[in-house]
């Protein structure tokens, strides 16, 4: 469960109504008084920290020192789909993140909640610089920051080697759940697909059959027996979908991107063409029903693929979130938007009543 923002920050109110910040800046937290344009460039390297030590938040509208809550003007922040794509500029592979908006003691603090990387490295690829009298480079390309006693640093080649000995223990974790799997299943019913030539659409991929399993399969239209250092097995060259699902999957999983195109046209129906809705808008909505109150999600309406962590989001979960836009508006634009697509709503909503007003004041009396 994500903790609430008075845990986060430890707050305490004051004889004078302040509330005063007790958290300290740590390996997963840092604090910002503001969220305006240089600000957001001189997060990149924590972003970037954060993603490759094991995720953290940035919390905009707390004072440097003393640390008091003073709130920022979230309109100042840009919408997720926005940010994501400043963020890529910067940074390879992109991190995940959600934004939420908390409102304390009438004032709005800004959340960025920054994901670990399941394979890291996240690394710098361009320079970035601020806007300011004297411009400062926040951001150099080709470095790898890492995050060391509440601050964001170039990783040490020590810190280096940690973190890719962290990912290839994950990767051999995956590879030993893989091992289970087909022991489970037994080995001789075992097949492999060789994505090593598949680098595009239309390139050749492998699929190693067992003999017996592949006698029995009646798809196989163009094939070759072949004997690499073991049994014999079908090789089969041609296209074959980057799934690790079965398409007769009765959930229909979907990744979120996917997914999020998937119930784009109800969105749209729901409240006007070409409103902001990608796969960030969708996770946002999840979240608000709980389906990822679990990082594995709850089975039903989200799940993460086993072999490579990728969410997926499953037939039901899909026509959930569907549903809330459809039924719940109101809430469903609350919950999911940014400021500034909330205010496109509202001013289409006092757009269709005035015009519903004035149809009615036009009828001829009785």
């Amino acid at each position: 469960m994500i903790e609430s923002i008075g845990d986060l920050l430890g707050l305490e109110e004051q004889a004078d109504g302040n509330l005063k910040v007790k958290s300290r800046e740590r390996r997963d937290l840092e604090f910002k008084e503001s969220c305006d344009e240089n600000t957001r460039k001189h997060c990149l390297k924590t972003i970037a920290a954060f993603a490759n030590t094991g995720g953290g938040c940035i919390v905009f509208g707390v004072t440097d020192s003393p640390r008091f809550v003073c709130g920022v003007n979230p309109a100042t922040f840009p919408d997720e789909a926005v940010f994501d794509d400043f963020v890529s500029k910067y940074l390879s592979p992109v991190p995940d993140f959600t934004v939420e908006e908390h409102v304390v003691n009438g004032l709005t603090l800004v959340v960025l909640r920054v994901a670990s990387m399941h394979k890291p490295p996240v690394i710098a690829v361009k320079e970035c610089q601020t806007s300011e009298v004297k411009n400062k480079t926040v951001l150099q390309p080709g470095i790898i920051y890492n995050r060391r006693a509440g601050k964001s640093q170039p990783a040490s080649s020590d810190e280096f080697r940690l973190m890719l000995e962290k990912r290839d223990q994950t990767v051999q974790a995956s590879i030993l759940s893989i091992f289970d799997r087909a022991r489970a299943i037994g080995f001789d019913r075992v097949s492999v697909a060789d994505f090593s030539n598949f680098g595009k659409p239309g390139d050749n991929v492998s699929l190693y059959l067992p003999e017996e399993a592949a006698r029995n399969l009646n798809i196989i239209d163009r094939a070759r027996l072949v004997q690499d250092h073991g049994a014999p097995a079908y090789e089969i060259k041609g296209r074959i979908d980057l799934t690790t699902y079965s398409d007769k999957d009765p959930r229909k999983p979907m990744l979120p991107r996917s997914a999020a195109r998937a119930i784009r046209s109800h969105i749209e129906k729901t409240f006007w063409k070409d409103i902001p809705w990608t796969e960030t808008h969708l996770r946002k909505a999840a979240v608000h029903l709980g389906f990822w109150d679990k990082k594995e999600g709850d089975g039903v309406h989200t799940t993460v693929e086993e072999l490579t962590k990728h969410p997926r989001y499953l037939e039901r979960g899909r026509l959930a979130v569907r549903d809330f836009a459809t039924n719940n508006p109101d809430q469903f634009i609350d919950a999911v938007c940014s400021r500034a697509t909330k205010a496109e709503w509202r001013r289409r909503k006092q757009l269709v009543a005035e015009q519903a007003s004035a149809a009615n004041a036009a009828q001829p009396a009785g």
